[in-house]
């Protein structure tokens, strides 16, 4: 990869990280600040990832029958620009659902897609320079800008000025789609044996139990994803506290993304997958039970450190190795679907529907044993997909 083509996909992630940057730690406290209840936040949260289940295969089959990769990503990042723009006026539940349907198809296509185009592009780099990872982290500071700027402007302005939120989703998605015009892509392998399909890959067990796995790391972080910022706005913290908070965690994916790669050359995936899952119950457990000692609440978000970034970096380098050649695309939408689909829409529904009725505390507790539920299947599947270890 050469460093114009390098940060050219630097500058991707940047503005789609960035989206996130606006959407999880604000979109509740938009909702909020609409008049919505908890059950219909976490409703309207889960329809997003919802549509996540489905779409990333749809376009991940379409790239890979296709060969069209690079038309599809400025496809998809153009109907996301185009869908967020409903959302500056409509502000009722049900004329929010259909936008939010139609803004998450097109949100959720492209990151899949880059990922296994990145991958691609680096797979013989020598140079740590131009790493995955040192790709990937330009998304976390993507996050950490759109995090900190929005929050600046919120809490320096009086009256109410939520607008912003909707607004500034639609200028991160254009300039994402803006990058996505300069990218490009190179030939898939095809020296995969040709017995090896999704079908037969979807049949191992191992396959089966990491991405089950997926799904309940993602469910874990339902009722943080949906609920932190709402969770600590009713302990006193104030909006740019918030964001701090949030940047915080974000700092540490950059640590990790910073030196992951010399890492994992000296650890066992497996080992580094269930370290996650085991601080993910941990960060849990303290954030449910002491939300009111902010020293406290800042140690748990640099545990997001490890139960985002270091899992989120192994799970990506894990797909790449199993599903080879023209599979990529639909591997990588596979555990986008799974991670951002199932797993993310069953945790922000389940943690509206409980949280008023079971308490914070509880939901949390909940979450930490899904975590530690996760680790244990995740264990056992990487440690028998010896293709993982090669």
């Amino acid at each position: 990869m050469t460093p114009l083509l390098f940060a050219r996909f630097s500058g991707f992630y940047f503005f789609y990280f960035a989206s996130l940057g606006v959407f999880l730690p604000f979109w509740p406290l938009y909702l909020k600040f609409l008049g919505f209840s908890a059950v219909e936040i976490g409703q309207l949260v889960a329809v997003v990832m919802a549509v996540g289940i489905v779409a990333p295969n749809l376009w991940g089959w379409l790239a890979d029958h296709t060969e069209r990769r690079i038309w599809l990503i400025q496809l998809a990042a153009l109907g996301g620009a185009a869908g967020t723009l409903g959302l500056q006026w409509v502000t009722s539940f049900y004329g929010m659902i259909p936008l939010l349907m139609l803004f998450s198809f097109f949100w959720y296509a492209s990151l899949p897609l880059v990922e296994g185009i990145t991958l691609t592009h680096l797979e013989h780099q020598t140079d740590r320079r131009y790493s995955y990872t040192r790709v990937r982290l330009w998304g976390s500071m993507g996050f950490v800008f759109a995090c900190l700027t929005l929050s600046t402007v919120l809490f320096g302005v009086e009256g109410d000025i939520w607008w912003l939120v909707p607004l500034s989703l639609f200028i991160c998605h254009f300039g994402l789609w803006l990058t996505t015009l300069t990218l490009t892509s190179r030939p898939q392998k095809r020296s995969h044996p040709a017995h090896i399909n999704l079908a037969n890959l979807l049949r191992h067990p191992a396959v089966l139990g990491l991405l089950a796995a997926f799904v309940l790391m993602q469910l874990s972080h339902g009722p943080f994803y949906t609920f932190f910022s709402i969770y600590l706005e009713g302990h006193g913290y104030p909006i740019q506290g918030l964001a701090v908070l949030w940047s915080v965690g974000v700092f540490g994916e950059i640590l990790v993304f910073l030196f992951f790669s010399r890492y994992l050359a000296h650890h066992p995936a497996r080992n580094l997958f269930a370290l996650a899952f085991a601080l993910a119950a941990i960060r849990w457990v303290v954030l449910g039970n002491f939300p009111e000692f902010w020293v406290v609440i800042l140690a748990t978000q640099f545990l997001h450190a490890a139960t985002y970034g270091l899992y989120h970096a192994v799970s990506v380098q894990l797909i790449h190795r199993l599903f080879p050649g023209r599979l990529q695309s639909r591997g990588q939408a596979l555990y986008s679907s799974l991670n951002f689909g199932v797993g993310a829409a069953l945790g922000s529904l389940l943690s509206g529907m409980v949280w008023d009725d079971l308490g914070s505390t509880a939901t949390f507790h909940a979450a930490a044993a899904i975590a530690l539920t996760g680790m244990l299947i995740g264990w056992f599947a990487v440690r028998h997909a010896t293709p993982l270890d090669r």
